[in-house]
């Protein structure tokens, strides 16, 4: 291997370490999904821990779009799914909030924003997006405005 290569190959490594640093310490994970094969095409490692799993078993459990719903929080799944299809359908992106419930049985809050991936024709052919876990910033609020309430009662 030559010098320009070995340069390019540890600048990559860096890179990557330097992303997985920043979707642990944001709580961020990045995913594609593939409209035609009907599947999750990437997920990035912070995508699948925020999930609750490693990234194969992400791609595996998420393996047609129906599938994929069910991580969502029951009483969240049909907002969610009416909301994603809407998005993708109108070709407009998507911010959304929703619960899901880990394999694990923990239920986190996201806010997802995605948006379609369309072909040299303008028809819709993917999604991408990125999910942050918000579950413990929104639990400080809640006490935050509890706590704000309280005094002034």
């Amino acid at each position: 291997m030559n010098k320009d290569a070995r340069s390019a190959e540890e600048q990559q490594t860096r890179l990557s370490v330097r992303v997985e640093q920043a979707e642990r310490l944001t709580k961020l994970g990045f995913w594609e999904w593939d409209v035609q094969e009907d599947r999750l095409a990437y997920c990035s490692d912070g995508y699948a821990r925020i999930l609750g799993m490693t990234a194969e078993q992400c791609l595996a459990a998420t393996d047609s779009s129906e599938k994929g719903w069910l991580i969502v929080h029951p009483l969240d799944r049909q907002r969610y799914r009416e909301a994603k299809l809407r998005a993708y359908e109108d070709g407009v992106g998507l911010d959304i909030e929703y619960r899901i419930v880990t394999p694990q049985g923990e239920t986190r809050l996201l806010r997802e924003i995605s948006d379609a991936l369309r072909n040299d024709k303008g028809q819709v052919v993917g999604a991408a997006g990125a999910v942050q876990d918000v579950t413990e910033r929104k639990q400080a609020e809640e006490l935050l405005w509890e706590s704000e309430r309280n005094s002034h009662a």
